[in-house]
């Protein structure tokens, strides 16, 4: 196989592994390029603004106060593309977010949640190249928790299900083309190169 073959065929099974969780699984958040929590994987046309959406999905509580994490942006092949510039707006309340590696987000009024709930929308202006974008922990997080967590009404916090969570712009390498989005078996993966 050619290297690209073999760098594809990696980056894909990669994205498969620490990507998107198992459907009905409680209190998981990942970062999509819909606000339905369908698609971790974009395709853009070179020069063109990409939405990216931070969803809090299947939530065990009906409503949170908030939510600490923070989000990686990266190229694949540092040395010839730089990573693209990201505008990070807050859907719940209003709130500054002037580094993403600390994403700490406190409403004075509680917010309902809904089967998928919105809590960030990332607009990067894309150019070319493989980037990821990663779901961590915050730099500094406000409360003892690790990784990523919502804050409930009373103060307290609840780490979400998965602590990690990427969504991958593919640059024209193909990485997104049959990348599925829900859970799959190794078995089922090896049988697409049979």
């Amino acid at each position: 196989m050619s290297r690209r073959m073999n760098f594809v065929m990696a980056a894909a099974l990669f994205a498969c592994a620490a990507g998107t969780p198992v459907r009905g699984e409680a209190d998981h958040v990942g970062v999509y390029f819909d606000e339905s929590a369908l698609s971790s994987c974009a395709s853009p046309m070179p020069l063109t603004t990409v939405n990216a959406y931070v969803v809090y999905s299947e939530p065990s509580v009906a409503e949170i106060i908030g939510y600490d994490f923070g989000i990686a942006v990266y190229q694949a092949f540092p040395q010839f593309y730089a990573p693209p510039p990201v505008q990070a707006t807050t859907s719940a309340c209003p709130a500054t977010i002037p580094n993403l590696a600390q994403v700490s987000v406190r409403c004075s009024e509680p917010i309902p949640c809904g089967a998928h709930t919105t809590l960030l929308t990332l607009s990067l202006f894309w150019t070319r190249g493989l980037v990821y974008l990663d779901l961590t922990a915050a730099e500094a997080p406000l409360l003892p928790i690790a990784g990523p967590y919502v804050v409930l009404p009373d103060g307290s916090g609840m780490p979400f299900s998965n602590s990690h969570a990427r969504a991958i712009i593919d640059g024209g390498f193909d990485v997104c083309e049959g990348l599925p989005t829900e859970s799959w078996t190794w078995g089922a993966v090896k049988g697409l190169y049979r």
